[in-house]
């Protein structure tokens, strides 16, 4: 199973894994992925991305850990 997350602080709120589990249940490809949220302390977001980030396909990232995750980016674009 592909493991995915939306990272924020608070997270409660995020719609994310909705979104994304209507997607998949409509694909027919629910069984193959899971999404949590995470409640992501700020001071700790990137020992998370470089630990157990690690463990994740894809990491969709909410408030407040927008700037420090667009700060150690290699590639930015306006899309």
């Amino acid at each position: 199973m592909k493991r995915f997350a939306v990272l924020g602080f608070p997270v409660e709120h995020s719609q994310s894994p909705a979104m994304f589990g209507q997607w998949w249940d409509e694909s027919g490809l629910h069984e193959q992925f899971d999404y949590e949220k995470i409640n992501l302390d700020p001071h700790a977001f990137i020992e998370f991305i470089n630990n157990e980030g690690r463990h994740y396909e894809g990491l969709n990232i909410t408030i407040p850990h927008k700037q420090v995750a667009t700060n150690h980016c290699d590639v930015l674009s306006d899309a």
